[in-house]
Parts: structure tokens; C-alpha cells; sequence
């Protein structure tokens, strides 16, 4: 997110993040025309939502198809978030520098989370810098499933979203010992499925699928819970838009309050209800009532 918004004020545009149009109403689709027959739900975890909505949104435009015992791949959507970025970074590699109009980067947040070379961008071969980064974290490269982080050693690069879903689903990918050098990349790594990765989808809480706030009365523990959780997402919301809006130290501020999402969540779905599922964070946007 933080790469999309300086490639934003990169361009001398502001991102508007602190808005209630900016938060989708779930079950919501994908932004723009990106695969949109997909519907992305606030769900419980299990390996169907893995499978069909996580691995969807994640999905390479060229998937590396390890073998796997007994399960073949999911057939490839008409669109990709790849493709999205890779109509974007055309435009920036024909374009030269003349659509940056941000050439010093002094209000664009960076943070330690990411290579600190690929952070502010104030030239074209910045910009594709960022957008590869963004493409390779959910999708990996095109011939490996991890994505660079920045550093000398390879072997500490990290599985790209794709491939970690993909292990959920499938079983720990590994290095195929039957591979050589001449393999091609689809054949360096196997799903092992006699190695999965744990999961007990009966320990999952029972948690509602698309919560509201609404659903639950004024006063009551859940709606408490629920509008705690939501203001603290608000103000996030706030802070991620004053750090790409010229206050960019905020970064760490909305960093810090997202870790504090967290222990709200986990404060809603200790309540348990009189059917006895739970309530979920609901991510919608909270205007405190002017008095």
C-alpha cells in the first residue's frame, strides 16, 4: 500500500484514505476491473476461503504449477491484480521521467518493513522498481515462487502470498529432488502433501460471515466491542491518510494502531452469542457523532 500511494505521489496525486468511500462494504469485489467475478467476504478462515478467494486475489498472471499428489490447480482467472500493475508500470516504461512531478520524495512516508531502496519514488526506473516489488510480494517471479527482499541471500527470500495460501491448501512446498538445472521452473518445486501445513478447521470460531455493527443491539457487549474496534480502524484510516498527504512520519503512528487492531479483534470474538457463533470485526467506517 505504501508503494501504490507514493506511486500516486509520484504522479502529484493524494491518496484518499479517510473516507467511508474508501472502505468497502463486504461482501465486496476486487477494485477496478480486476477479477471481477470474484466476491471477497469477512469469513471465517478454512481452506476453502484460502483456496478460493485468497489464492484468487493473489494469483500470478503466469502461476508456477508445482505438482502435487491427487489435486490439480484451479483454472486462471480472465484477469489479475498482475495485470492491473502491468498495464501501470507500461505507461511508466513509456514515459520516460515526464510523469513525475514529485522529483524529491520529502513527503512521501518510508518504512522499515520494506526495502529502503524501492520506497520514495522521483523517477520512472523508481516507479518500476516499486511496482515489480508490489507484483513479486503477492505473486512471486516468473520462475520462483519466493520474491526478492532486498538483501544478498537468496535463501532467506520469503514465499510469495500466493504460495503460502497455496501450502495451506496443498501441503509445504519444496525443493523437488528429482529436479536438475536444465528443469524448468514449474518443475524445481513440489507440494508435499504428506507434509501439510497444521490446520484444524473444527477449531475455528464460529464467527459470523459479514458482520455489521447493526446486526447487534445499541448498548450490548458485542456492539460495544464492535465500535471500539471500528474506531480504532477509523483512526487508522486517518493516520495512513495524513502519511501520504504530507505528514509522513504518521506511517509509524497508523503502523502502531494496527497492531492495536488486533487485541480488539480478539476482544469481539471472545463474546459468544445466544446461537452460539460470535461476533467479527466488521472494518467499517466510524464518525464519532458531533455533540
Amino acid at each position: 500500500m505504501l508503494l501504490a500511494c507514493n506511486l500516486l505521489k509520484a504522479i502529484g496525486g493524494s491518496p484518499a484514505i479517510d473516507s467511508r468511500d474508501f472502505v468497502p462494504p463486504y461482501p465486496t469485489n476486487l477494485p477496478g476491473t480486476v477479477a471481477d467475478d470474484l466476491i471477497v467476504p469477512l469469513a471465517p478462515f478454512s481452506h476453502k476461503l484460502a483456496r478460493d478467494v485468497f489464492m484468487r486475489i493473489e494469483q500470478p498472471q503466469q502461476v508456477l504449477d508445482f505438482q502435487v499428489a491427487a489435486l490439480t490447480s484451479a483454472p486462471a482467472p480472465a484477469k489479475t491484480i498482475g495485470e492491473f500493475y502491468g498495464r501501470i508500470r507500461e505507461v511508466f516504461a513509456n514515459a520516460d521521467d515526464k510523469f513525475i512531478v514529485d522529483k524529491t520524495g520529502e513527503t512521501q512516508p518510508t518504512h522499515f518493513a520494506l526495502p529502503s531502496g524501492i520506497q520514495k519514488i522521483t523517477s520512472r526506473d523508481e516507479a518500476l522498481a516499486a511496482i515489480d516489488l508490489i507484483v513479486e510480494q503477492g505473486e512471486g517471479t516468473e520462475t520462483e515462487p519466493t520474491f526478492p527482499d532486498g538483501d544478498s541471500n537468496p535463501a532467506d527470500d520469503e514465499l510469495a502470498h500466493y504460495y503460502k495460501f497455496a501450502e495451506i491448501v496443498r501441503g509445504r512446498l519444496k525443493a523437488n529432488p528429482n529436479a536438475t538445472p536444465a528443469s524448468p521452473p514449474n518443475e524445481r518445486y513440489i507440494y508435499d502433501a504428506a507434509d501439510p501445513v497444521p490446520f484444524d478447521e473444527a477449531a475455528v470460531l464460529p464467527l459470523r460471515s459479514n458482520p455489521k455493527r447493526d446486526d447487534y443491539a445499541a448498548g450490548s457487549p458485542a456492539r460495544q466491542a464492535i465500535d471500539d474496534f471500528n474506531r480504532s480502524y477509523t483512526e487508522v484510516l486517518r493516520q495512513l491518510h495524513a502519511a501520504f498527504n504530507n505528514q509522513p512520519a504518521q506511517i509509524f503512528d497508523a503502523v502502531d494502531s494496527m497492531n492495536g487492531m488486533g487485541r480488539l479483534a480478539a476482544k469481539i470474538v471472545e463474546i459468544e452469542l445466544e446461537d452460539g457463533t460470535r461476533p467479527g470485526p466488521t472494518f467499517e467506517y466510524f464518525a464519532e457523532p458531533v455533540s
